[in-house]
């Protein structure tokens, strides 16, 4: 059954910017996107496990990583071809401007027919923030390989030599 309210599926191309799929549900820090055929199986906009989206929310863009891709029921009740679980990560706050800003965790969730977009380049710059010269590079992006995913800043104490990544990241604290 296909909708005719926002968030429906109707209009499966995307072009740049435009909606990869929709919010259909929400709980707690994870949301379930209606996905529909061109989003699926098309080679520029694939949603699968492990790309990272982005959810336009009235006062942020939040970002979330796609944890889990199916075809059920809710995706076809409401004319999707599958839905993406995704768990969200943080926000980007004044995404539109040069003082665009990434932060951990979620200040303003998703209503039900937010629209989903694959994030750019600028986007994952600014949630792995690769400036500086207390940067750890141990890896590359699937989605952007010029972007190391688990490049982060460091603390370091002077005191104890010792350095660690903030929470969350898969750098351990290490001796200098």
């Amino acid at each position: 059954m296909q909708t005719d309210q926002p968030g429906s599926p109707a209009g499966s191309a995307q072009a740049a910017g435009e909606a990869l799929g929709y919010v259909v549900s929400v709980r707690g820090s994870q949301a379930s996107v209606g996905l529909p055929a061109a989003s699926v199986g098309g080679d520029q906009a694939r949603a699968t496990v492990g790309k990272f989206l982005g959810v336009h929310t009235g006062k942020a863009l939040l970002i979330g990583v796609i944890t889990d891709v199916s075809i059920g029921t809710l995706a076809t009740e409401h004319g999707y071809q599958a839905m993406a679980q995704l768990d969200l990560v943080g926000e980007i706050k004044d995404s539109s401007s040069v003082l665009a800003r990434f932060q951990r965790g979620v200040s303003e969730y998703p209503v039900i027919g937010d629209p989903v977009t694959l994030i750019g380049a600028r986007e994952l710059r600014l949630v792995f923030n690769i400036r500086g010269n207390s940067v750890i590079d141990i890896g590359h992006l699937q989605q952007d390989s010029a972007i190391g995913p688990m490049s982060t800043s460091t603390t370091c104490s002077a005191s104890t030599s010792r350095c660690s990544a903030p929470p969350g990241s898969a750098s351990r604290a290490a001796s200098s």
